[in-house]
């Protein structure tokens, strides 16, 4: 059986980071450096308006309506950031930004996918499952402990929940928010698939 969570930092899946050096905060987007947060930030937009752009319709929808659930800022600064000593609250927020664009990017491609009908994103502050508030499907992205996370997707019919693995051996971008987006397509047809049963 596959673990429910796999165990990786958040910051090494989306290549951001901001490290302390010799008096002054340097911002990171993949291998890239900068010594202005805005900059930084500029660079990282770019980089999941590239991802996005990437991403196409499916030739073959599920249907259906779909319910995206998001952790909010408050969350993930308290479950999806390992602190090291005291980080400054500025390179806090930037990581807190980047997590949280980064994984809305990742509801948009779910929604420009169209894998489902209708899809609805949203934040929660909650660590438990959702419920699937009259959608068909719910996706969510659980991180209890900084170190532990995974996207899950459920069918509101029959309850089961199915894990939609990320792919970490793709390179970061396009190619594993597709291979991704490929991963839940064949969830959410097998748990279609169930519910017919």
């Amino acid at each position: 059986m596959a673990p429910l969570i796999r165990r990786r930092m958040l910051w090494s899946l989306v290549f951001v980071g901001a490290v302390f050096l010799s008096g002054c905060v340097q911002y990171t987007v993949g291998s890239r450096s900068f010594h202005n947060k805005a900059d930084a930030l500029d660079a990282f937009e770019h980089d999941l308006g590239t991802t996005l752009a990437s991403v196409t319709p499916t030739a073959a929808p599920v249907g259906g309506t779909a319910r995206v659930v998001l952790p909010t800022r408050e969350r993930i600064a308290e479950s999806g950031i390992l602190k090291r000593g005291n980080p400054a609250p500025d390179v806090i927020d930037y990581v807190v930004t980047t997590q949280s664009r980064y994984l809305e990017t990742w509801g948009a491609a779910v929604e420009k996918r169209q894998i489902f009908r209708q899809v609805h994103v949203e934040h929660s502050s909650s660590t438990g499952d959702p419920s699937p508030g009259g959608a068909d499907f719910i996706l969510w992205f659980s991180q209890p402990a900084p170190a532990a996370y995974q996207w899950y997707l459920s069918d509101a019919s029959t309850k089961s929940r199915r894990e939609v693995p990320l792919d970490l051996s793709k390179p970061e971008g396009s190619e594993r928010v597709n291979a991704w987006l490929a991963a839940l397509e064949r969830a959410a047809r097998r748990l279609q698939r169930q519910a017919k049963q």
